[in-house]
């Protein structure tokens, strides 16, 4: 099979296996030049390319279930409705990369999603301790359950999200919730100084008698607010 540039068409790599999976692995194997590849529509169920370079490639659709890619550079790369249930992104660099699809249960753990799309994205029961998110667009993200604690939240738009459940603990979250649900959340030590709470639900929310919530001179009284979402 073959393994193609996504703009230009060029054969990046080529061989004799029956499979879009094992003709990855040989190509990473042999030390080939995947940048910008396309893997579109591609079944990489459980592959297993930790450390894998694959900056900017094309994942559009993919199926990467249990994958295991462990410090991978994933920079720029297009992952709309990819399946990444339970995937092993541990260290991952996903900088700038587009991940609207499926993220459940995933292991997340310090990688680098600064500035990464993931807008709509199922993300529920992920695990994102001490991940860097900084200016990463989560409107309209199911984060429900997700393990937070540690993370880099400065700049998020979490706005619409839900994060009902989800353990905040000791975040640095100068980031937008408005309209988020934020119903039995861990807030203990998070640093919300400057965070907009306009709308937010923090129903049942604990930790908050320790959280900074000191507000900046923009913000309003109103900005902390619990319709019940």
């Amino acid at each position: 099979m073959e393994i193609r540039h996504k703009t230009t068409g060029e054969i990046l790599f080529k061989d004799d296996s029956p499979t879009i999976k094992e003709t990855l692995e040989n190509a990473v194997l042999m030390g080939s030049d995947l940048k910008g590849a396309e893997l579109s529509e591609a079944n990489l169920t459980g592959i297993n390319l930790p450390g894998v370079n694959l900056e900017e490639a094309n994942f559009h659709n993919a199926k990467l279930k249990g994958a295991n890619l462990q410090g991978a550079n994933l920079e720029k790369s297009n992952l709309p409705q990819a399946d990444l249930r339970g995937a092993n992104l541990r260290k991952a660099n996903l900088k700038e990369s587009w991940m609207d699809g499926y993220l459940e249960g995933a292991d997340l753990a310090e990688a680098n999603l600064s500035g990464a799309n993931l807008k709509g994205a199922w993300v529920q029961g992920a695990n994102l301790k001490n991940a860097n998110l900084s200016g990463a667009d989560l409107s309209y993200v199911s984060l429900m359950g997700v393990n937070l604690e540690g993370a880099n939240l400065n700049g998020v738009d979490f706005d619409h999200a839900s994060l009902r459940g989800a353990n905040l603990r000791g975040t640095s979250a100068n980031a937008s919730f408005e309209h988020a649900n934020l119903s039995g959340a861990n807030l203990e030590g998070a640093c919300l100084q400057g965070a907009y709470l306009k709308n937010a639900n923090l129903n049942g929310a604990y930790g908050l008698e320790e959280a900074n919530l000191e507000k900046t001179p923009e913000e309003t009284e109103e900005e902390i607010a619990s319709p019940g979402m």
